[in-house]
């Protein structure tokens, strides 16, 4: 049966025939050979739950899958003050920690080889506060979340093949020197610069 609250899709309990499960606060979807967090179990509407932690693997039906994404809104307007995310994630959906009240603290390991990270992922949680106010904030091994430095000259690291939107948001620089590895540079990347 799902429950739906306040446009937040929580899940009472598995659904016989779909491949949700629940280990612990958080749900998971098996697919043939890893698994997705696709959304968290609802304690309370207005107090905050405490931290979570996912593992890098999770097991099911006796076959062990490594936690490889989490899906778009996946945590959408969840209570968790803390996230930590395990190395083996490569995929984070389109606004996966929005709107969360009191998420001030996610932990993603630098070890992380993201093949996708979405837009919005912090929008409207404390979080994104604490990532737009560091002078540059990298995710993993190959994201770069944001700029907010004032340099002369900006030279994105090597190892970088995904930029943000916003990135460069209100940032004082003045040249930024990209490498080959950049897929494409998204919409507002240098808005108000």
């Amino acid at each position: 049966m799902m429950l739906s609250v306040f446009g937040i899709t929580a899940f009472a309990e598995p659904i016989v025939g779909y491949s949700d499960i629940r280990i612990e606060d958080v749900y998971y979807t098996i697919a043939d050979d890893y698994a997705t967090v696709s959304g968290y179990w609802l304690e309370s509407e207005t107090e905050p739950q405490g931290a979570v932690v996912i593992p890098e693997k999770i097991t099911y039906d006796g076959q062990d899958y490594p936690v490889q994404a989490v899906d778009g809104n996946a945590f959408f307007q969840s209570n968790f003050t803390s996230v930590t995310l395990p190395s083996t994630v490569n995929y984070i959906g389109n606004g996966a920690f929005s709107s969360c009240d009191y998420l001030t603290d996610i932990v993603i390991p630098d070890e992380c080889n993201f093949n996708y990270f979405g837009s919005g992922v912090f929008v409207g949680s404390p979080v994104e506060e604490k990532f737009v106010t560091q002078e540059c904030t990298i995710f993993g091994e190959n994201v770069l979340f944001a700029y907010t430095g004032n340099a002369d000259e900006f030279v994105v690291p090597e190892e970088i093949d995904t930029i943000m939107e916003y990135c460069f948001y209100l940032s004082g620089v003045k040249s930024v020197v990209l490498n080959d590895n950049i897929r494409w540079i998204p919409q507002f990347c240098f808005a108000s610069c």
